[in-house]
């Protein structure tokens, strides 16, 4: 072997050397702090609510029956349908009641008759007892005979009042707004006077909400209820509900599993706690003016109390631990800290902190299964991620 060919072999033994210590010394390095998405701890005001299971309750209900008797001639409403108040709902066989109007009236004339030619009597011969014409016992005969005629015709226009009262009850008008039940008496059908149900009109608006929140809320309650009525939303099952019609996303018209079907004021709030339950009645009464809200219709209810600055932070970001809830936290020096919090209400994507972490402090809301105490990160502002991330075609 030539000296030229044993350097050429020493230089290759040196780059392989160099190339696997390069390696070994790669393999070796510690490898670079995580990325994780954070977002900062943010005060916002927010409303102290109460949610309880409700039913939706008429709140007004009438039984409509005949005031007179007779023969059912039209039904003028169809079953299940909305009616105004003042509608035409039943005609009973008004013929023998306008047959008895007539003849009152006709009393009533005569009546009137009689009245009036007392009433000349008594007047022309005023005159006479005056001139010793007649006597004074004739007159006053004359004046009772003028009062007796007076009572006659009272009692003629008080009959023909009633009359008059009996036909308008033929027709059978809706006392209030609402909508029909089915009908019990139909066309042809005999009714007797007070006595036979025709249908039950349901006032479908307002409608009421009754609930029963336990005994522990009412004084709350009742601390702002006493300065002003407290806003109340009513939301239905989606099962109950269409999800198309009642899409909302503001905070407050929205319950997860259900959605909003109407709002309206906490109206009353009962004097005595049911010993068994430890709760007490409350009632809410909501305009219901789609009609969406069904008496008989179970619902839940939410109380709108007061509001409150509340510490608010990703719901993504609360990790719950077997004693309580945890939040991972990148301090100043972008190391991670775990903080035990208590947690409050949710607040739409986001939950409302009541102790364990300041406003405008970091938490992180992803990758965190890998994270431990003290660890090294590099964290991104979940905005800024958003925003350099490609939109999609």
């Amino acid at each position: 072997m030539t000296p030229h060919h044993t350097v050429r072999m020493f230089c290759a033994i040196i780059l392989v050397l160099g190339s696997a210590f390069n390696a070994l010394a790669q393999e070796g390095a510690a490898p670079p702090p995580p990325s994780v998405s954070t977002v900062e701890v943010v005060t916002s005001t927010t409303p102290i609510e109460r949610d309880y299971p409700a039913r939706m309750i008429a709140a007004h209900s009438v039984l409509l029956q005949a005031e007179v008797g007779g023969k059912i001639i039209e039904r003028a409403f169809t079953e299940g349908a909305f009616v105004e108040r003042g509608d035409l709902l039943y005609v009973i066989d008004p013929e023998s009641y306008q047959i008895a109007l007539d003849q009152a009236r006709a009393r009533v004339r005569a009546a009137e008759a009689d009245l009036s030619f007392a009433q000349s009597e008594v007047e022309r011969n005023t005159a006479l007892a005056k001139d010793n014409i007649i006597s004074p016992r004739q007159l006053q005969r004359l004046i009772e005979q003028q009062e007796s005629a007076l009572a006659s015709t009272q009692v003629a226009m008080g009959e023909e009042a009633a009359a008059e009262l009996a036909l308008r009850r033929t027709r059978i008008i809706a006392p209030i707004a609402g909508r029909m039940g089915l009908t019990q008496a139909d066309v042809g059908d005999l009714v007797a006077a007070n006595q036979t149900p025709l249908a039950t009109l349901v006032q479908w608006s307002p409608i009421e909400a009754q609930f029963r929140p336990p005994a522990s809320d009412l004084p709350l309650i009742e601390a702002h209820h006493a300065h002003a009525p407290l806003e109340t939303s009513v939301f239905l099952s989606k099962s109950d509900s269409d999800d198309d019609a009642s899409a909302n996303t503001d905070v407050g018209h929205s319950m997860m599993g259900h959605t909003f079907a109407g709002e309206g004021v906490l109206d009353f709030i009962d004097s005595e706690i049911a010993p068994a339950t430890d709760t007490i009645l409350m009632r809410a009464n909501i305009p219901n003016l789609d009609g969406r809200l069904r008496p008989g219709q179970f619902a839940r209810v939410r109380v709108h109390i007061s509001e409150r600055e509340s510490l608010l932070v990703p719901r993504a970001a609360v990790h719950q631990q077997q004693d309580g809830y945890l939040l991972y936290i990148v301090d100043e020096s972008d190391m991670v800290q775990t903080r035990d919090i208590k947690i409050g209400d949710v607040f739409g994507a986001q939950r409302i902190i009541l102790e364990g972490v300041e406003n405008g402090e970091r938490v992180i809301v992803s990758n965190v299964a890998a994270l431990q105490e003290g660890m090294q990160v590099v964290p991104q502002d979940k905005d800024d991620e958003e925003q350099a991330a490609p939109s999609q075609p």
